[in-house]
This record gives structure tokens, sequence and C-alpha cells, in this order.
């Protein structure tokens, strides 16, 4: 059961990483939005709704050999790796991909670091949308994560209020 913060903030998350895989361009239009989405929820809040995101992502990646950790992992983070501002945080990246492949709770895994900064919270939003276009390619339609996930987190909402 999710909370309304957790609500606002997972569905500020859909919408940064909506705008992120429409291009540059659309990017540039919503900058603004995203970056009032930002100060509007905390690093921490987001972090937190990006490591949901891809914790479900993975969990909806069923490769035929079964196995995220050997498949999934090294083929997000060659992607990953070629984003310059995410660069510096594909070490931790890989952490956060291996700890969800595994099953562990990724938000608990990456607080043994300690605290998120600004500029890795981009590699956390890079990860959940090259993930969501993984799927959205596999299924034919983009968006479909994203428009999923954001029913599902209204829906649960809707049916358990605080």
């Amino acid at each position: 059961m999710i909370g309304q913060a957790e609500e606002g903030a997972i569905l500020s998350a859909l919408t940064i990483i909506e705008a992120t895989g429409r291009g540059d361009e659309m990017a540039v239009v919503r900058a603004a939005e995203i970056a009032d989405l930002v100060k509007a929820w905390g690093t921490s809040a987001l972090t937190q709704a990006f490591a949901l995101l891809i914790y479900a992502a993975m969990s909806a990646i069923r490769p035929p050999e079964g196995d995220n950790l050997h498949v999934m992992v090294p083929a997000v983070l060659t992607r990953l790796s070629k984003i310059e501002s995410a660069k510096p945080f594909v070490p931790t990246m890989a952490g956060v991909l291996t700890a969800a492949a595994t099953g562990e709770d990724i938000w608990q895994w990456r607080a043994t670091l300690g605290p998120v900064g600004g500029a890795e919270l981009q590699a956390w939003c890079w990860t959940t949308w090259l993930l969501a276009d993984f799927l959205d390619k596999g299924h034919g339609e983009p968006g479909k994560f994203a428009r999923e996930a954001a029913q599902i987190v209204t829906r649960d909402a809707d049916n358990n209020p605080e």
C-alpha cells in the first residue's frame, strides 16, 4: 500500500522518465517542470521512486534464459555508460541493477553508500528510462511502462486511502 506522498513521488518520477524518453527537444521544453518536480519532492523521495520503478521493470523483464543478472544488467549498463552525465554513476547503477535482479531491496542497498546527490539522480532516471524503453520496445508500444505504472499507482492509492 502506498500513501499520497509516495504516489506523488512515483508519478513525478514517471513524468520525468516520460520527458526523458521524448528526446532533447522535449527535455528542454519540460526542463522547468522537471526542476520543479525535483525541488518539490527532493532527491531522496525521487530516488526511492526510481528504485521502485527499476525493481518493477526488472521484475517484468523475463529473458528467455530467465536470468536478468547476466542478460539485462550488462545490456542496460552498456547503454548507460554512453550517457555522459551517467558515466560517473555506472558502478552504482551496476549495484542497483544487480540488487534488483537478485530480489534485494534496492533502496536499502543504496542507502549503505551514503546520501544520494542531485547529479546521481540523473543516473537513476536514465537507468529507469532504459529499462522502460526496453519493455516498451518489446511490446511495440512507446510509453506503455509509464502509463501502466501510473495506472497501478493511482489505482492502489484510490483503493487504499490514508
